[in-house]
């Protein structure tokens, strides 16, 4: 199967999931329905002084997209739901403010009007502080 979450983030995608509940379970699949999907384009690792920026494009055409970004230690959002831009190529850019050293999962999809239309997507990023050269 062919799923547009990232590799590290398979784990957390609905179709990906749902396949496999399938698989193990042998539940015949006739009523699964594919859903569109996004692109996410994010780099992996931040410094900590260094804004989050990712971009998304949707395999249809969406008008609204948030983004929630969950620290991975806590579980609990630093930020939510932050709207995306979308530019005149229906590409989703997001730009947040640095954030501290840590683990973070950045959650996209639609919402308003868009919600539902395309399935999520899932990414992990991590944030770096600066390495004392003396140690």
């Amino acid at each position: 199967m062919y799923s547009t979450d990232r590799h590290a983030s398979l784990q957390n995608a609905e179709a990906v999931q749902t396949q496999l509940l399938g698989i193990l379970t042998a539940r015949p699949l006739g009523a699964f329905r594919g859903a569109q999907g996004l692109r996410l384009d994010c780099d992996e690792l931040f410094a900590s002084d260094e804004p989050i920026v990712a971009t998304v494009l949707p395999d249809v055409a969406l008008a609204d997209m948030a983004a929630t970004i969950t620290d991975l230690a806590t579980g609990q959002p630093v930020a939510a739901p932050l709207p995306l831009r979308r530019d005149s190529d229906d590409i989703f850019t997001l730009q947040h403010p640095p954030l501290p050293p840590g683990d973070y999962r950045l959650r996209v999809e639609g919402v308003g009007t868009s919600a539902g239309i395309a399935d999520p997507v899932h990414g992990l990023l991590s944030v770096v502080g600066d390495v004392d050269p003396a140690a």
